[in-house]
């Protein structure tokens, strides 16, 4: 059996809904000049782009809005010539710990491009740092079963490129609750044909 461990930063997370496109609509995510993501204070265009650094990106939301993110994982099709298949998928994460009204992790899903859908778990309201840094708990590798890493029941066979799409549910009361977004990956295996 081979196996294949691949990593991105965070920083590739794209929005699936950014601005208002200048047509007055308005979108989940906060711009404060309207759009759907908000801009980090002295940085502009964190609404489109989000706000990113060399530990991750940020991106912050308007109250009771949900937005997904998605994150393309470089997937190792074919191993030692033989098919890979998803053992397990990653991302690591962060939400302001506000104990009222926080941001949480709400669905994790994977997808193998447009084929299949490999994973799906919804209704997690999860929050915290789940992100590998010091403010999370425990050990390196700081992987949680269930929160920042997620792990197929059986290995899936991949055919065209994994997705990994979290969905953030920003809190009910306030305009100013962040996601950070640290890396992403997945654990790839083959069996000997």
């Amino acid at each position: 059996m081979a196996s294949q461990a691949i990593w991105v930063p965070g920083y590739v997370a794209v929005a699936e809904h950014v601005g208002g496109g200048g047509g007055g609509s308005d979108g989940p995510l906060k711009n404060y000049d309207g759009g759907p993501l908000g801009n980090v204070p002295q940085h502009d265009y964190q609404d489109i782009v989000g706000y990113r650094q060399g530990f991750g990106i940020r991106f912050r939301g308007k109250a009771n809005q949900q937005v997904w993110f998605h994150f393309a994982i470089p997937t190792p099709v074919i191993l030692e010539n033989n098919r890979a298949s998803l053992q397990r998928a990653f991302v690591m994460w962060r939400t302001d710990p506000n104990p009222f009204f926080p941001a949480t992790l709400s669905s994790f899903h994977v997808w193998d491009g447009a084929r299949a859908q490999l994973f799906q778990r919804d209704g997690l309201g999860l929050f915290g740092p789940f992100d590998g840094s010091s403010f999370q708990a425990g050990t390196d590798p700081k992987l949680v079963e269930g929160a920042n890493m997620f792990t197929l029941e059986q290995p899936q066979v991949i055919y065209y490129g994994v997705g990994i799409s979290v969905l953030i549910a920003f809190g009910s009361q306030n305009d100013d609750t962040d996601v950070v977004f640290s890396s992403a990956g997945a654990d790839f295996i083959t069996q000997a044909s």
